[in-house]
């Protein structure tokens, strides 16, 4: 009996504890529960779309303030140049390449 009364007062107390639990929902969770969205594939897409869109307006305000580059044709053959002498140079130093 008094077995009992304690395992009828530990799940009065789980109850207890689940009733009062408060469950957050995720952002995703929310739009799918709501109907704006239909299934979880669609929260992904939407989540990533806006992840896509905030980081073009990062790039843009970096351009506003002046901290973006120009990329030309010239730009990215200098870009190249200076890749392959670096790699050429990193080569060199462990043995792997002969300068000609």
């Amino acid at each position: 009996m008094l077995i009992e009364i304690i395992n009828d007062l530990h799940w009065l107390e789980l109850f207890h504890t689940l009733k009062c639990m408060e469950i957050q929902r995720t952002p995703d969770q929310k739009a799918i529960a709501s109907g704006r969205l239909r299934r979880e594939e669609d929260a992904v897409r939407e989540r990533t779309r806006a992840e896509i869109l905030s980081a073009v307006d990062e790039a843009e305000e970096s351009l506003a303030r002046g901290a973006g580059r120009s990329i030309t044709e010239q730009s990215m053959r200098d870009l190249a140049k200076t890749v392959k002498q670096r790699g050429r140079v990193r080569l060199r130093a462990k043995g792997f390449y002969a300068s000609h």
